[in-house]
């Protein structure tokens, strides 16, 4: 089934250049066609008789039709690209487009394609002041934006899923095509170094042949096997042909300066330079990886091995100082050329773990520590961006530097080519997220957002490089929660919100997130203490937490035996959300009274969270299907289980709601399970009848904002509600003891 891409999948998505590599496969198909034609004729002329000439023939036309077949076979290669570039092209374009202009208009638009209204309407009220019509005319507008950003989640999530359909098929039909192709004589039959050296002299002379071309094009296709084994971190064996052509193709080039690397092939049509210029942005990224291994003696790749030009800015300080202090020097100049032509290649083959990546980060990050004092003239902040946008899709290389998984530091050290060095996660993750970027964050951003694309994949190693990650992320900001930049802050909501109930101390078996370890109490706190401070990454991390806490109540009602354990994760991540409120007021605020009005700010702004379902969080199971309610408009704070001390006089604070709200969260859990009853007499005052186009579409659990507003008044309505529930969950065998027992300890342990 296709996957809905994310926001900054889609960005990257060019399909207008697999339409430029459909139909520069044109020329091979002539070429082939015509060669076919030429031997067969040129067999069938000769002046010779008798069996061997009949047994000529009739090889000639065996060989004749094995090219058609091939040709064929390219020609659906170049449909598939055509036609799948045509019908991604208008979703992508219409996608990144509409974002653009939603953002241009005070909305904000996630990676999950959730609209976000952005205008501060306290702000517009205090000014309205007591002016009644002026007061009507904000509301009416907050409503219309509401509306309007409600139904362009819609829309944009379904040109999403539909963009990802498209995708999906269009790589279907590559992958048959290919498959096709596979099954004649390979082009990296001639893979060879003594080819790779004169295919290196044709191509800096400017006058490749079809076969050569054709060549360097073939040299960095990797089988889906070894593909998914580098994306994963591992090695991959590389026939000795094709990783000794690569590299001789590579000392070939040693005489081409890293500006140079963008003229080649400027003599060849464009869509035929632009392939070129791909297939050697892959190649480099391939031989400058470790885990590329050559099948006999294993040699693994890494920058040594890269033309010489590219190894020197790769290996040498981006940064000189003279008289007037320091600055960007040539090798930093070099470092954009290469990020820049690193662009190019397959989209789906740039997280091989390329060590080219990893040098990229490390200078990033050198630029930026060293320019935070601003004390580096030029634009350091534009360079250390573009690095840092050109590695962001390489997830090994990220992992590595942000991780803190097995082997990251020692893969980082030797990223250079000296082992030896002394590489310090924390420093780099804190050089990068403490830099004030003066308005170049796109880079960090892409890096932070680009870990989100393989956070719930099925490959266990690959969610786990994420998990790493994240926990990178998470640590920096947890250790400094004050005075973040607003746009990475944003960023890092929509990232570690998929990870709370790890923080929290629940096991991988239940998730589909994996390598992030739990948070101590400080931590957490801290954390929340961080996304506190902007309503736009408050509202989705405290939505992605009570989201979490119902669905742990769920998996609590599955799992009985394990109820206090979840019920206890619960209580920990409601311990922290209000423990990190109350330490962001009170310490990253200044005057109380400020403090005051943004506590009730920030908390009521996420009394407006409706609902969440169950996939957006990484919580599993029997529970993949069913949206868990985390919504209670009717009374904003019962949404916590607790609400934060002194957010308003008036409100209800006391614990009694968020019991009744845990209630309702093992209920939910229950009704997942193999013979529940809807229609026990006990649920029917909390049950409703669907119907759809006068068809009854049979019996489900109202909503809890649904029971809170059957009755005339909300807090009778709760009140009965967990009288009979109480009796109801210990009829069924819970034990509620071990729920409250739980929720306590984790609030209490935090």
């Amino acid at each position: 089934m296709a996957g809905t891409p994310t926001r900054s999948q889609v960005t990257g998505w060019h399909p207008d250049r697999l339409t430029g590599i459909g139909n520069g496969l044109q020329a091979p198909m002539d070429s082939i066609s015509t060669n076919g034609t030429s031997m067969a004729n040129t067999v069938r002329n000769l002046d010779w008789s008798g069996d061997g000439r009949a047994a000529a023939i009739g090889h000639a036309d065996a060989e004749t039709a094995a090219f058609n077949r091939l040709t064929a076979s390219i020609e659906n290669l170049k449909a598939a690209l055509v036609n799948g570039a045509a019908a991604m092209a208008p979703n992508r374009d219409n996608l990144v487009n509409s974002a653009v202009a939603l953002e241009g208009n005070s909305f904000t638009v996630s990676g999950d394609w959730k609209v976000t209204d952005d205008v501060n309407y306290e702000f517009a009220r205090s000014l309205a002041g007591d002016d009644a019509a002026a007061l009507a005319e904000i509301e009416t507008i907050r409503q219309e934006r509401n509306n309007h950003a409600v139904n362009e989640t819609i829309r944009l999530t379904e040109l999403a899923r539909q963009l990802g359909v498209d995708a999906e098929n269009c790589g279907n039909a590559i992958t048959a095509a290919k498959g096709q192709i596979d099954g004649f004589a390979p082009l990296t039959a001639g893979l060879t170094i003594q080819n790779s050296q004169s295919d290196a002299q044709a191509l800096q002379n400017g006058t490749l042949t079809e076969a050569q071309l054709a060549r360097i094009n073939a040299a960095a296709d990797l089988t889906p096997e070894q593909l998914a084994a580098l994306k994963s971190g591992q090695p991959a064996n590389i026939s000795n042909g094709q990783f000794d052509y690569i590299k001789s193709l590579m000392d070939g080039l040693d005489v081409a300066s890293v500006e140079d690397l963008e003229r080649l092939g400027a003599e060849l049509p464009a869509d035929q330079q632009e392939a070129l210029k791909g297939s050697l942005a892959d190649s480099m990224r391939l031989i400058a990886a470790p885990n590329f291994v050559r099948a006999e003696g294993g040699q693994r790749g890494g920058v040594d091995l890269l033309p010489t030009d590219a190894r020197r800015v790769l290996t040498s300080p981006p940064i000189s100082e003279g008289p007037g202090g320091k600055y960007l020097n040539a090798n930093a100049t070099g470092l954009s050329s290469l990020a820049r032509f690193m662009e190019h290649g397959d989209p789906n083959a740039k997280d091989v773990g390329s060590d080219i990546n990893r040098q990229f980060l490390k200078h990033a990050a050198q630029i930026a520590e060293v320019d935070n004092d601003g004390r580096i003239l030029g634009e350091p902040d534009r360079v250390a961006s573009g690095l840092l946008a050109a590695a962001a899709q390489d997830h090994p290389a990220v992992a590595d530097a942000l991780g803190d998984g097995p082997g990251a530091a020692g893969a980082m050290n030797a990223a250079d080519g000296d082992p030896s060095g002394d590489w310090n996660r924390d420093h780099m993750v804190a050089a990068l997220m403490s830099a004030d970027w003066e308005g170049h964050d796109a880079g960090l951003k892409s890096v932070i957002d680009g870990i989100n694309d393989n956070a719930t994949s099925e490959n266990i190693r690959m969610a786990t490089m994420s998990g790493e990650s994240a926990e990178g992320v998470a640590t920096y900001l947890a250790d400094h929660p004050f005075g973040l930049n607003e746009t990475l802050t944003n960023s890092a909501s929509t990232l570690l919100g998929k990870y709370i109930p790890q923080m929290a101390g629940v096991n991988d078996a239940y998730l589909e997130t994996r390598g992030f370890d739990p948070l101590d109490a400080a931590e957490f706190r801290n954390l929340f203490a961080a996304m506190d401070q902007y309503e736009s990454s408050a509202v989705p991390f405290n939505d992605a937490a009570y989201a979490s806490v119902a669905q742990l109540h769920g998996l609590g009602a599955a799992n009985p035996d394990d109820l206090f354990k979840f019920a206890s994760a619960a209580g920990r991540i409601d311990g922290a959300a209000q423990d990190g409120m109350d330490h962001y007021v009170q310490h990253g605020l200044g005057e109380e009274a400020q403090r005051a009005a943004q506590k009730t700010a920030v908390f009521h702004s996420l009394g407006n969270i409706s609902s969440f379902a169950v996939k957006q969080i990484p919580v599993v199971g029997d529970f993949a299907g069913v949206a868990m309610d985390a919504g209670i408009p009717v009374a904003a704070y019962e949404l916590y289980g607790s609400a934060p001390s002194a957010v308003d006089p008036t409100a209800d604070i006391t614990d009694r709601g968020g019991v009744v709200w845990q209630y309702y969260q093992l209920l939910q859990g229950s009704n997942t399970l193999p013979g529940f009853d809807l229609t026990d007499p006990e649920l029917q005052p909390y049950t409703t009848t669907e119907h759809l186009e006068g068809k009854d579409l049979g019996v489900r659990l109202m909503t809890y904002e649904e029971i809170l507003a059957s009755g005339e008044d909300p807090y009778i309505a709760k009140d009965d509600f967990g009288q009979a529930m109480e009796h109801y969950m210990e009829k069924k065998g819970y034990d509620l003891g071990e729920l409250n027992r739980g929720w306590q300890a984790g609030r209490d342990g935090r």
